[in-house]
């Protein structure tokens, strides 16, 4: 990762006409690892987890439960099996931990996923 880094700050110094790389050029080559990162996570994320991440693309802060019901009907409409609500909670915490998603604490014991950036 740091290599890679280093080498896409070059890069950027290179297309700024610069022979040293500038801090500005680190912070911009961590963008781009960042957004690479994201992309790649995404790419192994499996059929269910990918529909639960486009269903929270398109509703920013959902409920934990209407995001299960939602998942439920977009697979019987897809023709999929759902998955159990464990392996829907196992499939949730994976892409929190990835980053992929983060989580906001609601009122009680509700809790409201969302895209990371």
């Amino acid at each position: 990762l740091a290599i890679q880094m280093l080498r896409k700050a070059a890069e950027l110094a290179e297309l700024d006409g610069k022979r040293r790389i500038a801090d500005e050029h680190i912070r911009g080559a961590w963008k781009d690892l960042r957004k690479l990162k994201k992309a790649y996570l995404i790419s192994k994320l499996n059929r269910d987890q990918r529909l639960l991440l486009k269903i929270i693309e398109s509703d920013p802060r959902i409920e934990s439960g209407e995001l299960y019901a939602r998942y439920v009907d977009a697979a019987s409409r897809l023709g999929h099996r759902s998955m159990a609500r464990r392996t829907f909670r196992k499939y949730i915490r994976k892409m929190l931990e990835l980053g992929i998603i983060k989580a906001v604490q609601g009122r009680m014991r509700a809790r409201f996923f969302e895209c990371c950036e």
